[in-house]
């Protein structure tokens, strides 16, 4: 039998996990009470081969955009609903973005640099590699510099170490979770991954 995994992401003041087909969404409001919505996947993850990654991060990023909402929602105190098309749109919307900033903004740059100084492939490419690091982590700076996105970031870390409390087979509590770092979440995570 093959071990489950837990996965997660931060929303907005609180983070959803997931736990085979269990999502659990936990937000913590102005006054400071943690609320917890529980829901069952509604798309089974795909066990197909060839097409299965594809099929499940279209899933996973559904949960994450309806995760979000539901946090904004309770973030914000009102309750609105999102639509399968408004998720659709936001999706080619945030694709098309991406592409374009950080795979088509670094070949123009690179492109415009070796026609400027006429230097061959492998330092092309490395030139095109080096500026989409650049870009990306610069993009990542600038994201941080907003106090909103950086509680996410802090509510991601958490998650991590959650994460890594859970897999130790630990009793979830603060004083347990606090014993782990988020760094080490993210290698044995690029351990499993290989």
């Amino acid at each position: 039998m093959s071990k489950s995994y837990v996965g997660g992401q931060a929303v907005i003041d609180g983070v959803m996990m997931k736990y085979q087909d269990n999502i659990a969404v936990a937000v913590r409001k102005e006054n400071g009470k943690i609320v917890v919505k529980k829901e069952k996947l509604i798309f089974k993850e795909s066990k197909i081969p060839f097409i299965r990654g594809i099929v499940n991060l279209f899933i996973m990023l559904y949960t994450g955009y309806k995760s979000l909402s539901y946090s904004g929602n309770v973030n914000l105190g009102k309750e609105e609903k999102f639509t399968f098309k408004e998720f659709f749109l936001t999706f080619i919307f945030a694709l098309v973005f991406a592409i374009l900033l950080f795979k088509f903004l670094p070949l123009l740059l690179a492109n415009f640099l070796l026609k400027k100084f006429a230097f061959n492939n492998l330092y092309f490419s490395l030139i095109d590699g080096i500026l989409k690091i650049t870009l990306f982590v610069l993009y990542v700076y600038l994201m941080s510099l907003s106090k909103d996105i950086r509680t996410v970031f802090q509510y991601h870390g958490a998650e991590h170490k959650a994460v890594a409390c859970h897999e130790a087979n630990l009793k979830l509590n603060v004083k347990n979770v606090q014993k782990f770092s988020k760094e080490k979440f993210i290698k044995s995570c690029l351990v499993f991954a290989h």
